[in-house]
């Protein structure tokens, strides 16, 4: 990666396709990924984080007692159940 598209991607605070940007380009460079779809990998590696982002967000500002998963839900159905 050259240091102005590191510098473009910390200062536009895209963080995610900064952590895979060169795993990306190196496929591409392989012929493995078309140019397009390194770029759809990128966009949607920066996506992805947002959702996650925003559902941790609303997690938070939901204030609940405690933090719920499936996986918690299921254990509390087999133990009532």
């Amino acid at each position: 990666m050259t240091e102005e598209v590191e510098q473009l991607l910390k200062n536009l605070k895209l963080g995610r396709m900064l952590g895979v940007y060169d795993s990306q380009l190196r496929a591409t460079e392989k012929g493995d990924v078309t140019y397009s779809d390194f770029i759809a990998g990128l966009l949607r590696a920066q996506w992805h984080e947002r959702q996650e982002n925003a559902l941790e967000w609303r997690i938070a500002r939901a204030k609940l007692p405690e933090r719920w998963s499936l996986e918690t839900f299921r254990l509390l159905a087999v133990w009532c159940g």
